[in-house]
């Protein structure tokens, strides 16, 4: 009964999430009250620290627990994936993503771009280029493609102006 009543007061809080915030905390805390191991409120959390407070120590604890409670909640790999690149622990992001490609139902392009997104933190803009085709190669949608073509063109002016830098 209580998971079932953490997963109700997820989807209020989700529902809220970014929009209403006032009204998302309370919900995602009764979730949390609830199911204090319930991975996607914890997954919703790290992303509201993340996102709205940029506590990044807390966005890391969340995202953590959530990990630890359901290893295979992908939510949680894509959110904490963008949470190392804002916070430039590429190593870490790198091991997300090589765990995540182990799991049923990952979105190949969704983790080639983030791991280009990785390379272009570490200002290796050939590595993501490449993987950015190779994103563009496993999506299966017009709108997608666009995205990566717009991702690759942003990655192209960097190189460009890094190499005008260099002389």
């Amino acid at each position: 009964m209580s998971t079932a009543l953490a997963n109700d007061y997820y989807l209020k809080a989700l529902d809220y999430y970014p929009y209403n915030l006032q009204e998302f905390l309370e919900n995602i805390n009764y979730a949390m009250s609830y199911d204090e191991d319930h991975a996607d409120s914890h997954c919703l959390m790290a992303r509201f620290y993340m996102e709205q407070l940029c506590k990044f120590n807390d966005a890391n604890y969340h995202f953590q627990k959530a990990l630890t409670i359901d290893p295979h909640h992908l939510l949680t790999y894509y959110s904490y994936i963008i949470f190392c690149i804002k916070t430039k622990d590429i190593d870490r992001g790198l091991n997300l993503i090589e765990r995540v490609r182990k799991i049923k139902g990952v979105v190949e392009s969704t983790m080639f771009h983030r791991e280009a997104l990785l390379f272009e933190t570490k200002e290796d803009f050939k590595k993501s280029k490449k993987l950015i085709y190779k994103a563009m190669m496993s999506c299966n949608c017009n709108d997608d493609i666009d995205f990566f073509k717009t991702e690759l063109s942003r990655i192209q002016n960097k190189m460009n102006r890094f190499k005008k830098k260099k002389k």
